[in-house]
């Protein structure tokens, strides 16, 4: 196996050389294939240094060096000869022609990358991650699959040596960090602990530091129990970072509507070219590092979403605004090159890769003023850029020589990809984008006004000439004080477009915008109704929203982001926020900042659920906790944090302020981020605290913060005075309040809490999602529990608790095949639509519901196993989707376990009742197993009906049609413990009085008869399928010859019943005469068998199958009711113990989870009897 070049200083120790040429040598490890004192030195040293090198190897080595280098590595001897053998005949005669031996070492290691780069190609994930994780790291990753019973698609990211506080006394032993669990270890005079959690189920991480707890970890679960851990060698930073990067990933996937199946990692890690990159334990421990990275990249330069950083590199820029040289440090991505000074804000760039022209080497001279080969110049089509101080500019420049040639394919991709989409779109368009608005509805300028704008717009135009202008201009703090000092309408759009980053996605995807428009044109969705109905409460005071041109621009691009993003659709407070967006941007710059907005400025705020903002809720009441305190414990008992926040928030202000002021807020929002909005709402509490502290309830808190926003003015504004925010209290008490200019407000927010970073944010949105996302889990499983209460048979039969135990015992399961993709794509796991009852939010389809049915049911074991699962799905899937539902699952949980006997034999009954083709066929007799003993003799018989052959499906016969629906309402259920009105219960059994309740259902042989409970008949092709099932149902009982003869007996006498409601529909004889060959019929009981009959002649057996031949030559007018086939079978008091059997709903539950567990536990391959686990 070839690997990355490794010095080796001395070559020959404990190593024997078998092969060599002038530049390599093959070697082997001493000892190794043989046996003696070397054998037996080696392996004590490797095993006390636990040093345990693959056996065979071979190293490169020149004349002149001292050092040589691993090149190859193998376990087995035929694979390194393998790998020499491809040296002596690819590598060698190059090598040849070589002068200098440097030359000979870089062409080696650049020929042992291209081959470690294609092998890492052809690899699937899961190798590439087990082939780049140290000896060590595969050792541990082991040992925590076996101890926690883990399949191997959980990967494990890292692992702690630590201590857990079982009390006040603490218990060392392991912590592994898993993709979706902590899991601790601890083995200590001979007992065993272990310690599994899901970061699914934690609610509260923190680092803390007590007198007691120095410098831990504490969680908290969802079922309120902590667990304290303690790091050494200062490992506990390094620890908590990664606990709570796992847990927000987690939580990020809950909270998204496209989750996905499995943590996939970016397999180009493995081969990418890094300097001084640092040693990670695993590969997945480097690639979250990778993620985190990457995420602050982004978030720091506004790029888009997909943007993966590459590398980083200090340097200095060369600034010509004040000829000087910045120190900072170089992102590389794969689309961009940015740059951020060391001291914060002094100057920031972002160069696009698709503007670079060239990348130039400057070396020193006179001319230029460089004393050293280190700088290079980066040339766009409007400016140049110089780059000093750069420790290996070689290395530099081919990145960046690969980056762009890596870019003009993927550009060449995408563009090809969007005109096929674009020439596939019918038609013309029938629309025509707007400009900015604000240009086409202005409002009258005054002299005041005009000179104002004239003021402000000069300002700006001395800073483009000075700074740049577009993407790649220099962003100093300069920028940051005219936009305090408000922008000019002019260049409002513009620079909204560049702060925000969503020129980026404009310039990248030309014309993508009118693609996804003509598509959405002609789509109809619920988003598309709520848009229809908030277009005109946008901004409605506006002259642009008050005509068909603004509504129509404001319905494509609130249409086209419904499109594009299904998972969001459509939330209100997105139509505010993009009606401003086009007053001062056209119709596609005003999409892709909506698009920005919703996707990275503000993410999560605009789905279903608004978690975004409830999560700033919590930062909100965290940062005013900090800052102020008083005010703090005065206003949560009114709740008015909570409600501010989203309001203030989710509009960025445009709904609470006036237009004029609020604008000047958007503004500093698109230059600084999500921090502007916390700033302004902290002075804005701080601005109101007297008056705050002196409210008496919620209602005069609202009204003082209502009239503070409404007074907010803009003396610089260009256009009047709009207000469109929800009053609280009298228009006078609000109106009397002193006005506050909104420059003023701003620029306090900026002094007072500037110090609040985009990182500070970042960290503490991580902390507070976790919460948000258990919260908003919890209200589901009550929202799912509270649609199910108005079902009778649910509040019968089943209390709260046990419908909670399911819950998660379901959701869990569904979890687990998400995280290890052992199943398709999860149907759960689609957007949920709002206007469905809640228990619609989990689906099984058929192989998840097959195996849940095989560990809930007592009929698994039946030997008919698959044909039974079929039925049973086909009627609880009432609406036909192929997929069974939470309330669908629970009813058949009820049927198995909860229920008496009258409703498991409807179940049963019903699902025979579907009449499935592929199902019913006629079963032949070999399919039962007859056991050939005197005792089975009417058994076997009976089993002879099935064999008859001419018993066909009719085309015109009538199929009976049933649904759970039907179903359900036959079952008479009641919330009272009785039962139903015609079953009288002695204790557990039935007693014999049952004959004579039921003997209205045996008398009922009339097709036209009435029928309490309204279940249809059964014909005899289906019955003869309820009838096999019955002996399967029961197949290996201990008392099995004694069950086959009760069912034989049961179903013989219902095939003559239903031959004699055949007779009486076809002879329409007189009704006493019916009642009394039904009443001779009643006299049945089961001593009236022949205990003989076993001992039936060959002749009599004959004679009885023929007159069963003939019952079965025409079975188009037989028929049986569910009330005969109930009543025959309560003459069998065998056959009714079987169904009166109740079932554990506790135990059940615990095989369920053992179900779990076995599955997990069958990946390893381990044994955990005797382990006690928390």
């Amino acid at each position: 196996m070839w690997v990355k070049f490794e010095e080796v200083l001395i070559a020959n120790a404990f190593w024997v050389t078998e092969r060599a040429n002038l530049y390599f040598v093959l070697q082997r490890r001493k000892g190794h294939g043989t046996r003696g004192l070397s054998s037996l030195l080696v392996g004590t040293i490797d095993s006390v240094f636990d040093t345990k090198p693959p056996p065979y190897r071979i190293l490169h080595q020149t004349n002149n060096s001292e050092v040589s280098y691993l090149v190859s590595c193998a376990l087995k001897k035929d694979e390194i000869v393998k790998d020499w053998e491809w040296i002596e005949h690819n590598l060698m005669p190059t090598l040849q022609s070589f002068e200098n031996e440097d030359d000979v070492t870089d062409f080696v290691r650049c020929k042992i990358e291209s081959l470690i780069a294609q092998a890492v190609s052809d690899m699937p994930t899961v190798q590439i991650t087990e082939t780049s994780d140290s000896r060590d790291f595969r050792i541990a990753s082991n040992k925590f699959a076996k101890l926690f019973t883990m399949p191997e698609e959980e990967k494990l990211v890292n692992y702690y040596s630590c201590s857990y506080w079982n009390g006040k006394l603490p218990r060392q032993g392991w912590v592994y960090l898993s993709v979706n669990h902590l899991c601790f270890y601890s083995y200590l005079f001979g007992k065993e602990l272990k310690i599994i959690i899901k970061w699914v189920d934690i609610k509260h991480l923190e680092r803390d530091s007590t007198v007691l707890f120095p410098d831990s970890i504490k969680i908290i679960t969802r079922d309120t129990k902590n667990y304290i851990f303690s790091l050494f060698l200062n490992k506990t930073k390094d620890a908590y970072n990664l606990m709570e990067q796992l847990a927000n990933l987690t939580m990020r996937q809950l909270i998204s509507d496209e989750r996905h199946l499995q943590y996939k990692v970016d397999a180009n890690l493995v081969a990418k070219k890094s300097k001084n990159l640092p040693k990670k334990v695993s590969f997945l421990k480097r690639d979250l590092d990778a993620r985190a990275m990457s995420e602050s990249y982004r978030i720091t330069f506004r790029l888009p979403s997909n943007e993966k950083l590459d590398g980083t590199l200090p340097l200095t820029l060369w600034t010509p605004y004040n000829k000087q040289h910045v120190w900072g440090k170089l992102y590389l991505s794969n689309n961009y090159i940015c740059f951020e000074s060391r001291v914060h804000s002094l100057v920031s760039l972002v160069i696009p890769l698709r503007d670079i022209t060239s990348t130039e080497k400057i070396d020193n001279n006179q001319s230029t003023g460089y004393e050293k080969n280190n700088t290079i110049l980066i040339a766009t089509s409007k400016t140049n850029f110089i780059f000093s101080h750069i420790d290996d500019r070689e290395f530099l420049v081919i990145k960046i020589s690969e980056l762009l040639a890596r870019l003009s394919e993927d550009r060449r991709s995408s563009i090809d990809s969007l005109s096929r989409q674009l020439s596939c779109v019918d038609g013309q368009s029938t629309w025509i984008p707007e400009p900015a608005l604000s240009t086409k509805f202005p409002f009258p300028d005054t002299p005041e006004s005009i000179a104002k704008e004239s003021v402000k717009t000069n300002l700006w135009e001395l800073h483009f000439i000075e700074y740049g202008r577009g993407i790649s201009c220099y962003r100093t703090t300069k920028a940051r004080e005219l936009i305090l000092k408000g922008i000019p309408d002019k260049f409002r759009g513009e620079l909204w477009m560049l702060y925000s980053g969503a020129i980026n996605e404009l310039l990248t995807h030309r014309g993508y915008y009118e693609l996804i428009v003509q598509q959405s044109l002609s789509k109809h969705s619920v988003a598309t109704d709520e848009i229809e109905r908030d277009l005109h409460r946008s901004l409605p005071e506006h002259p642009a929203f008050q005509s068909s041109d603004g509504i129509n621009a404001l319905r494509r691009v609130l249409n086209a982001y419904a499109f594009r993003n299904p998972s969001i659709g459509y939330c209100q407070a997105m139509n505010i926020v993009a009606s401003v967006l086009l007053l001062y941007t056209s119709e596609e710059e005003a999409f892709w900042l909506l698009v920005a907005l919703c996707e990275r400025l503000l993410p999560d705020y605009y789905n279903t659920k608004v978690i975004g903002a409830l999560v700033d809720q919590g930062v909100l009441e965290e940062l005013v906790k900090d800052n102020l305190p008083e005010l703090y414990n005065k206003l949560i008992p009114f709740g008015i944090l909570s409600m501010i926040s989203l309001s203030w928030f989710l509009t960025i202000f445009l709904s609470v302020m006036p237009f004029e002021s609020a604008i000047h807020i958007a503004d500093c929002f698109f230059y600084d981020g999500a921090k502007v909005v916390f700033q302004v709402a902290l002075n804005i509490l701080a601005s109101n605290e007297e008056s705050l502290m002196v409210a008496k309830d919620d209602g005069e808190a609202m009204t003082v913060l209502s009239g503070y926003l409404e007074n907010i003015t803009n003396k610089d504004a260009k256009i009047p005075h709009i207000v469109h925010s929800v009053a609280y209290g009298s228009a006078s008490k609000r109106a009397s309040q002193m006005s506050t200019e909104i420059n003023d407000l701003i620029f306090e927010s900026y002094s007072k809490y500037g110090f609040i970073t985009t990182n500070q944010i970042e960290k503490l949105r991580v902390k507070h999602r976790i919460n948000v996302v258990q919260n908003l889990e919890d209200n589901t499983m009550k929202n799912v529990i509270r649609s199910l209460q108005s079902f009778t048979i649910i509040n019968k039969y089943l209390t709260d608790e046990q419908i909670k135990d399911i819950y998660v015992i379901f959701k869990e399961e569904q979890l687990r095949q998400q995280y290890w993709g052992q199943t398709g794509e999860l149907k759960s796991q689609e957007k949920f639509d709002m206007y469905n009852p809640f228990y619609e939010i989990f689906k099984l389809d058929m192989d998840q519901f097959r195996w849940y049915f095989s560990h809930l049911s007592p009929w698994a074991q039946a030997d008919n196993y698959d044909v039974l699962v079929q039925r049973i799905y086909k009627l609880l899937d009432e609406n036909n989707d192929n997929l069974i539902n939470f309330l669908e699952f629970l009813v058949l949980m009820i049927v198995m376990l909860r229920s008496d006997a009258e409703i498991r034999l409807r179940f049963l009954y019903c699902i025979h009742l579907l009449n499935i083709p592929e199902l019913v066929a006629s079963p032949s007799v070999s399919e039962f197993e007859v056991i050939d003993s005197p005792d089975t003799e009417l058994g076997a018989e009976a089993t002879e009906f099935f064999a008859v052959e001419d018993i066909e499906e009719k085309s015109e016969e009538s199929t009976p049609v049933i649904t759970l629906s039907q179903f359900l309402s036959s079952c008479n259920i009641t919330n009272t413990n009785q039962r139903s009105s015609y079953y009288m219960m002695a204790g557990n059994t039935m007693t014999g009085a049952i004959i004579g309740s039921h003997s209205s259902a045996l008398n009922d042989t009339n097709s036209s008869g009435d029928r309490k409970l309204g279940l249809p008949t059964m014909n005899q092709t289906l019955f003869i399928q309820l009838w096999k099932t019955l002996y399967d149902l029961f197949s290996g009982q201990e008392n099995e010859q004694q069950i086959y003869h009760c069912i034989a007996s049961m179903g013989t006498y219902l095939l003559k019943l239903g031959e004699l409601s055949s007779q009486s529909t076809k002879s329409q004889t007189s009704q006493t005469n019916s009642d009394d060959s039904q009443e001779s019929f009643l006299m049945y009981d089961t001593n009236d068998v022949d205990p003989d009959c076993h001992n039936t002649s060959d002749s009599a057996k004959s004679d009885q199958q023929k007159s069963c031949d003939n019952n079965n030559s025409d079975d188009s007018d037989w028929f049986i009711t569910f009330e005969q086939f109930c009543a025959a079978l309560h003459n069998e008091q065998t056959l009714v113990d079987l169904f009166e059997v109740k079932h554990d709903w506790y135990s059940t539950l615990a095989k369920l989870k053992t179900g779990r567990f076995e599955k997990q536990q069958s990946f390893s391959g381990t044994n955990t009897s005797n382990v006690v686990t928390v």
